[in-house]
């Protein structure tokens, strides 16, 4: 199908792009602007869809790390880093000074530690899972007891059809032709 120059410049006003862009386009859905307009729309809309996730899978990331000052294997302080970032940004605090502090904060015996919590999650689930899997056991117990009262109920059941028989008692057959 021919595009024509009338059929570009009308794309372009519609969605605010350049002429290679709405040509392509144009040439990809066959002339047809609505259907033209509806790809680029879904287009940007898929493109800033990726930005929004990478964006908060970056803060997400950045929200789990802990700077952790710790002294004697007891943990003193929890700091996390987006604030430490942040606090060090906007009072413009000289790397000079930050490792002043380090040096003397190592010196008084201090130690420090990056922690994500992800590895809290980690342990949580763990937890849940180890929890699970005793639920599940103590479900089996109850499930074998109750089968093993049930096969008693059922041995005692035969044992009383059983009591009234004699082997020696003679029966009559009945034969029937």
């Amino acid at each position: 199908m021919r595009i024509t120059l009338q059929q570009v410049e009308n794309l372009r006003k519609r969605v605010d792009c350049d002429y290679q862009t709405a040509e392509k386009i144009l040439r990809k859905v066959k002339g047809d602007e609505d259907q033209a307009v509806l790809y680029v729309l879904k287009r940007r809309n898929h493109k800033a869809k990726k930005i929004v996730d990478l964006a908060s899978e970056l803060l997400q990331k950045l929200f789990s790390y802990n700077l952790l000052l710790i002294k004697n294997g007891k943990k003193i302080i929890e700091i996390p880093m987006v604030l430490l970032i942040a606090a060090v940004a906007i009072f413009h605090v000289p790397l000079e000074f930050m490792l002043i502090l380090v040096v003397a904060a190592v010196i008084g015996g201090y130690a420090f530690e990056l922690d994500t919590k992800e590895s809290g999650i980690e342990e949580e689930m763990t937890g849940k899972m180890d929890q699970s899997s005793h639920r599940h056991q103590d479900i089996d117990d109850l499930i074998e007891e109750e089968s093993d009262k049930l096969g008693e109920k059922n041995n005692n059941f035969e044992n009383v059809l059983t009591e009234n028989v004699d082997e020696n008692d003679d029966y009559d057959e009945i034969i029937i032709e």
